[in-house]
């Protein structure tokens, strides 16, 4: 069964043109991305936030995010990135000091393409933390932004 880590926009109810105010919509979420649980963003949300599971009942939950929520979700990846620079970096002084190539070889190219992933996963992160501070901000009809997971 497929788990999702879901954002949801929900749009201001009203907004002032001049001296005129105008309804825009009913304030309810709409559902603006939706992201698998074989992702890393969503483990880097769900580990970090501990998102609300939308439940079994008739009316979804929903978990505000703010942008300081993604600012923790950010610094948490960053550090999981530090983790792995220091440990390639542990790797190549230990093959500087005379250890075996072919015993590091693996090692040090898994952890390579691992680094560029997570360096990937970070560049996600902070393009949905542009996002997020667009609507939290109030720089468009956005009232706020919720997320949960189904």
């Amino acid at each position: 069964m497929s788990s999702y880590l879901n954002f949801y926009l929900v749009p201001q109810k009203k907004t002032t043109f001049g001296e005129k105010e105008i309804k825009l919509s009913e304030g309810k979420p709409i559902l603006f991305l939706s992201i698998s649980r074989a992702s890393d963003v969503y483990r880097a949300f769900n580990e970090c936030l501990n998102v609300k599971f939308i439940g079994m009942g008739d009316e979804p939950e929903y978990q505000e995010l703010t942008t300081n929520m993604v600012d923790e979700v950010i610094s948490d990846w960053k550090r999981d990135i530090e983790d792995t620079e220091n440990t390639l970096s542990v790797n190549y002084k230990m093959l500087n000091n005379g250890a075996k190539p072919e015993d590091l070889w693996e090692d040090i190219h898994g952890l390579e393409k691992y680094l560029r992933e997570q360096k990937e996963v970070l560049e996600e992160l902070v393009t949905i933390r542009r996002w997020v501070t667009e609507c939290c901000e109030g720089y468009n009809q956005i009232e706020k932004v919720l997320i949960n997971v189904d």
